[in-house]
């Protein structure tokens, strides 16, 4: 993988966002004749990789993501990775959390409370934007994908769709990964990888749960018989399944991690699917 020195672009756009008790970082930059933002942070630099890590396992799986680019850039005297997101909000975006407001199911106080699953789903169900089991489907598979990667923090805010000429609707990419693959984790703890292999190992480990709850998930396979959540799985499981092998490929060619690293993440991710699959077993 070729890495990209950033720091030889011009920058502009620059906003500081201070959360969980670090400062991320965020700058515009014309790369390739199309806006880029490059994401980085100085306390949990393993957000770079998972946002890479994860946006290229949601497109190799053949799901479409936001395009991701793996770089450094110099910052004071240090060398620090950087990803670089494309930017595809030409159309007018709108985040599912937009679309909430916009039909009045939630109040604006509200909205930034977390969630429950079947809330999520009543909410997809009952807009009519967009077609909705088309965007159920897509709800739902990315919602195994992210146990797959162990991505917390589907968020409204972290998906989406397109509304064209006030009309057309399309479903957007899939967005924001980096808290998956444990990036704050990693970055805080360097004990972290040798204690999560020793989970795997032993046979005490299960993805950790998400944004919605992995439990309401199983409730809805389980009691609901929901079907197309039951297909989402399947879905995701096979495509696991016939394309490891990139995704494999995919981490041993980036040259900014080690290969320690590089063996946890496989390792996890092995962990993840075998986890996804035995639930394919009992439910489906």
């Amino acid at each position: 993988m070729d890495v990209v020195d950033f720091s030889k672009f011009r920058k502009f756009n620059r906003h500081v966002k201070y959360t969980n008790y670090e400062f991320k970082f965020f700058e515009d930059i014309m790369y390739d004749n199309c806006i880029w933002k490059l994401k980085y942070s100085l306390v949990f630099p393993y957000e770079c990789y998972s946002e890479y890590i994860g946006s290229h396992i949601f497109d190799i799986l053949g799901m479409q993501s936001q395009e991701t680019i793996l770089g450094t850039c110099q910052y004071g005297d240090k060398n620090i990775p950087v990803v670089a997101c494309k930017d595809f909000t030409a159309d007018k975006f709108l985040k599912f959390i937009d679309l909430v407001e916009m039909i009045g199911n939630q109040s604006k106080e509200k909205k930034n409370l977390c969630q429950p699953f079947e809330d999520t789903v009543f909410l997809i169900k009952s807009q009519t934007m967009v077609d909705s089991e088309v965007f159920l489907k897509y709800f739902y598979k990315i919602i195994f994908v992210d146990l797959y990667i162990d991505n917390p923090d589907r968020i409204w805010k972290n998906f989406g769709f397109f509304i064209k000429d006030n009309e057309h609707t399309a479903i957007a990419p899939v967005f924001d990964n980096g808290d998956c693959l444990y990036s704050v984790e990693l970055s805080n703890d360097i004990h972290f990888i040798y204690n999560i292999l020793s989970k795997i190992q032993s046979n005490n480990y299960s993805p950790r749960s998400d944004f919605y709850g992995t439990e309401k998930i199983l409730y809805r396979l389980n009691f609901l018989q929901d079907d197309l959540l039951k297909e989402a799985l399947c879905w995701v499981v096979d495509a696991v399944n016939e394309r490891k092998h990139l995704i494999e490929n995919m981490i041993e060619d980036i040259s900014l991690i080690s290969e320690r690293e590089k063996e946890f993440y496989k390792i996890l991710l092995t962990a993840n699917h075998k986890f996804l699959s035995s639930l394919r077993k009992e439910y489906c």
